[in-house]
């Protein structure tokens, strides 16, 4: 009983620390290795070296006589069975096990009959990882492949190292247990992550519209464009305060939900015009019916074209299914950033000057200031 309880308390650090690590591989693992190494590497793929060097390890300990070989057994089945579920590129994952085959020479001294039978062990975990997507839709879909990979898993190991049968059943129905503990966690882990992101969404975003906040703008002007303009000489930041023209009339004339109509396919228009430019663009609303550009890398008069372009297009953009001939119009002020010193406090109140004489001048222009 002891060594049950032994057996059963590694097996659960382990794999929750083992679920935790492959979910960080997961989130942030791609972006990390293409900032450090500057090489773009799937999530797939660090998963499946993270686990070969985890086999290692294991086999290493093994080695040394640090672990029981059953406790090994334990660490690794229940890290191969949890990886085939979570690696849905199934080319990795064979490539995957075929490394997992390797580390296992001397094949048990070439005993055929635990050889054949351990392949048999490998397809069926790449059966299971061809089935992953399914798997991690509900653990009700995990609970029965947990138990049949569990017992096919187990019988193997009692085949090739000579595990009593009392053995082999008492690491069965824990290692079944701790899987089925492991894979909660891991739906645990995966729906924080997903709740995470859509908070994190609603805070960058305007509810409405759909484009980035006003506090979004500002985070992005501090961290972002005034950081790039410390780093690259003679690279221009340009503001653009665009404006609806005459919106209240829109509200008054067709009533707030067709006026949130329009807002939302103008914000989508401008969005869409600015996102293929060949220079970093970010859209924000900033206010009831004003939006902001934050454009980098270009010169005066690129932005003043851009801007002016989707001036003229708003003629051919229809934003309202109850009049499909009424067209909006706007009013922009451009200026660009004096420096990378330059406060955004300061910077609006230039550009914002500039979009009221745009008003004051007519409405339907654009303004702009060196």
């Amino acid at each position: 009983m002891a060594f049950f309880i032994n057996t059963a308390f590694w097996m659960f650090f382990f794999m929750v620390g083992f679920v935790a690590t492959v979910n960080c591989i997961t989130d942030f693992g791609p972006e990390l290795v293409e900032k450090w190494f500057k090489r773009k590497v799937s999530a797939a793929v660090l998963i499946a070296v993270y686990l070969i060097f985890i086999l290692i390890l294991i086999r290493a300990l093994r080695v040394l006589g640090t672990t029981y070989a059953l406790t090994a057994n334990v660490l690794r089945n229940g890290a191969l069975l949890y990886i085939s579920t979570r690696i849905h590129d199934e080319r990795v994952h064979g490539v995957m096990l075929v490394a997992v085959a390797l580390s296992f020479w001397p094949f048990w001294n070439w005993n055929v009959g635990v050889m054949v039978a351990f392949a048999a062990m490998l397809v069926a975990l790449q059966v299971v990882n061809h089935y992953s997507e399914w798997i991690g839709e509900a653990h009700a879909h995990f609970a029965p492949v947990n138990v049949v990979m569990s017992c096919g898993m187990w019988a193997f190991t009692m085949y090739a190292y000579g595990d009593s049968l009392a053995s082999a059943a008492g690491t069965t129905v824990i290692f079944i247990l701790v899987m089925a503990v492991a894979d909660l966690y891991d739906r645990l882990l995966r729906y924080r992550r997903i709740k995470n992101k859509e908070l994190t969404y609603g805070n960058n975003h305007d509810e409405l519209t759909g484009v980035r906040s006003l506090s979004l703008f500002r985070r992005d002007y501090v961290n972002f464009f005034q950081k790039m303009m410390q780093e690259e000489d003679g690279q221009q930041v340009h503001l653009a305060l665009l404006d609806i023209d005459h919106f209240k009339e829109v509200n008054d004339q067709f009533g707030h939900v067709v006026g949130d109509e329009a807002l939302i396919n103008f914000a989508r228009n401008l969005e869409a015009y600015f996102i293929p430019m060949p220079y970093y663009a970010s859209v924000y609303r900033t206010g009831g019916e004003e939006f902001s550009v934050l454009m980098y890398g270009i010169t005066d008069s690129e932005a003043r074209l851009a801007v002016d372009e989707f001036r003229a297009q708003l003629r051919d953009i229809q934003v309202l299914r109850e009049d499909a001939d009424f067209r909006l119009t706007m009013s922009a002020g451009i200026v660009p950033v004096s420096g990378a010193e330059e406060i955004l406090k300061d910077l609006v109140k230039r550009a914002d000057s500039n979009l009221y004489r745009a008003k004051n001048a007519g409405r339907n222009q654009v303004v702009q200031t060196q």
